[in-house]
């Protein structure tokens, strides 16, 4: 029977056994990339834009994106996939 605490077993199995992980989280942090892609690189005209950042649409909305790419573990590049883009 697997334990239903799989976040709290894998944080001790790295403390027992991978200390170097744990010591600095802030040095595994990747840095902003000048290059990276912009929320607003995905409106193609400024002017389409139908909800302001604090709508409770476009609120909603992006939570389910970053949930969807969160929970499902997915890599954070699939936001560059013009399949993804139309999607969305």
């Amino acid at each position: 029977m697997s334990s239903t605490k799989a976040t709290s077993n894998f944080r001790r199995h790295l403390q027992r056994k991978h200390p170097e992980v744990l010591k600095e989280p802030e040095a595994t942090i990747m840095p902003i990339q000048s290059d990276q892609t912009t929320v607003d690189s995905f409106m193609p005209d400024p002017q389409l834009k139908k909800w302001k950042a604090t709508n409770s649409r476009q609120v909603k909305l992006t939570d389910s994106i970053v949930s969807f790419i969160a929970n499902d573990l997915l890599p954070l590049s699939i936001a560059d996939s013009t399949d993804f883009r139309i999607f969305f």
